[in-house]
């Protein structure tokens, strides 16, 4: 924001000096601010925006919990497999690598 110098007197300011300068501070703060009827049309597309982006999270969240429940259905097969792959190993008598 610039401001341009006012002509410098000797006395202190006046009522119109103060008016003049709360006149030219609206005019600058409206240029700066959203109005609540500026602020009314965006409300629509903005809640849009919250409920689509909402959404997106919530497939996510139920995709991953759905993960989850066949990860920890196999849980025992899948932590004991080197327990499960040297007992067949052994009975089809298959050398181990390790």
């Amino acid at each position: 924001m610039k401001f341009t110098k006012a002509k410098q007197t000797n006395g202190p300011a006046t009522k119109q000096d103060l008016v003049n300068l709360e006149k030219r501070l609206e005019k600058k703060m409206d240029k700066k601010f959203a109005t609540k009827i500026d602020l009314e049309g965006l409300e629509g597309r903005f809640k849009d925006t919250v409920i689509s982006f909402k959404d997106e999270i919530l497939y996510e969240i139920k995709a991953m919990r759905e993960e989850l429940a066949i990860i920890t259905g196999y849980k025992d097969q899948i932590e004991n497999h080197e327990t499960r792959i040297e007992t067949v190993e052994k009975k089809l008598q298959i050398p181990s690598t390790v």
